[in-house]
């Protein structure tokens, strides 16, 4: 799960007859996707900036997408044009929900159960938001059971789906 995140990108400088440079927001952007979640940048579905950003130093702000969710990504460009993006969204690995709830569940009920969460590989910490997964017990019986998202901090909750 990661907490505010804050990465640095490399960028690319435009400049033409008698303009002053600006950053290539193309780029920019397909560079806030891939650091704001590494191991699974295809689940960044949309990023949006400014059109023209000057060269730094300044501060703009793009928007990104996750499942759905938008999110602004702050992007601080220094005076050497090196840019570094953070974010106050918390996104949770799903993978480590799975873990997580599988440990527990093996734990309660004394017998080694997986957890499977078809979908995407993270999701941003909305309270409220649902994951639907299957519980799997050691016979092979799928058991439907719902992540929900309680706080934006990342804290969520398991329920067997009803």
């Amino acid at each position: 799960m990661a907490r505010g995140l804050t990465a640095v990108l490399g960028l690319t400088i435009l400049a033409g007859c008698g303009r002053s440079p600006v950053l290539d927001s193309a780029s920019l952007e397909a560079g806030i996707a891939s650091k704001l979640v590494p191991d699974s940048p295809e689940a960044v579905t949309d990023v949006v900036c400014p059109d023209v950003i000057a060269e730094g130093p300044t501060t703009t702000t793009c928007t990104a997408t996750i499942g759905g969710v938008s999110i602004d990504v702050a992007v601080t460009i220094s005076a050497d044009d090196d840019a570094a993006i953070s974010t106050d969204a918390v996104v949770i690995e799903v993978a480590e929900m799975e873990a997580a709830a599988a440990e527990r569940l093996s734990v309660d009920l004394a017998l080694e159960t997986t957890i499977d969460c078809p979908g995407p590989p993270v999701i941003v910490s909305v309270p409220g938001a649902t994951l639907r997964c299957d519980a799997i017990d050691p016979a092979g019986q799928t058991h439907g059971v719902i992540f929900t998202v309680r706080t934006d901090t990342g804290d969520w909750e398991l329920s067997l789906d009803p």
